[in-house]
């Protein structure tokens, strides 16, 4: 079985599916396992990720009894995914979010800042600002900004604003140095990225970590809809 049959389990549900959809777009896929219609797919970013296409428990069980579950780290699952996970099997770390949705094809906004692509230089320098240094390498930042779609704002000479696309091609690393905030420079980073998205005919998406209430306002002021939680689960 090749891999198109992969993808017509995708867009049997493409919203549902879009983060999976954005990985391997990006990154090839290394090994999958299908039974019936679910699937477990694999692919390497910064770390192996094992991607479900899976509705019930039955369909989950069928998968996880046939791979080695030893540190394995799941992409984007649900709720139901990640309590199971919980219940039946030893998790080292969850990091929870909110998947929103630009549902709009144009950005009627207007930045308001001179806004160009990052360089790959400038991965140390977002890096050491990240508050999520544990789970984003160095290594990450710079591929991302080399292959994804990136956005950057200088006040002499200094990168103070930005935000790239992560693997699956969701908004991300959105952050303004302290003493450049409250100046509206997270937003015109915003338009920038979402045009660039939809310049290539995709929907724009983000995923805000639960409780991180700046971006969520920001997101809901553009008009990004509210669409399911989502889960990264990383086993023992």
């Amino acid at each position: 079985m090749n891999n198109s049959f992969l993808y017509h389990l995708i867009n049997k549900d493409p919203e549902k599916y879009m983060a999976i959809s954005g990985f391997f777009n990006n990154y090839p896929i290394d090994d999958y396992i299908i039974v019936n219609d679910c699937a477990l797919i694999e692919g390497k970013s910064d770390r192996k990720w094992k991607h479900l296409i899976a509705s019930n428990i039955d369909e989950l069980n069928c998968l996880l009894e046939k791979i080695d579950l030893q540190k394995a780290n799941f992409y984007g699952v649900e709720n139901w995914v990640r309590e199971y996970l919980e219940l039946n099997h030893h998790v080292e770390k969850i990091f929870p979010t909110m998947r929103y949705i630009f549902p709009h094809s144009t950005v009627s906004f207007e930045q308001d800042h001179e806004v160009n692509s990052l360089i790959s230089e400038d991965a140390d320098h977002i890096y050491s600002h990240s508050d999520y240094k544990d789970v984003t390498p160095v290594h990450y930042i710079e591929e991302r900004i080399q292959n994804g779609i990136s956005s950057g704002i200088r006040l002499d000479g200094v990168l103070v604003a930005w935000g790239i696309t992560h693997d699956d091609g969701a908004l991300g690393f959105l952050n303004v140095l302290p003493e450049y905030r409250m100046n509206g420079l997270a937003r015109s980073i915003m338009i920038n990225m979402i045009s660039q998205v939809l310049k290539q005919n995709k929907t724009p998406f983000a995923n805000i970590v639960i409780g991180n209430e700046a971006p969520m306002r920001l997101v809901e002021t553009f008009g990004f809809k509210y669409d399911r939680p989502l889960n990264w689960v990383q086993l023992k």
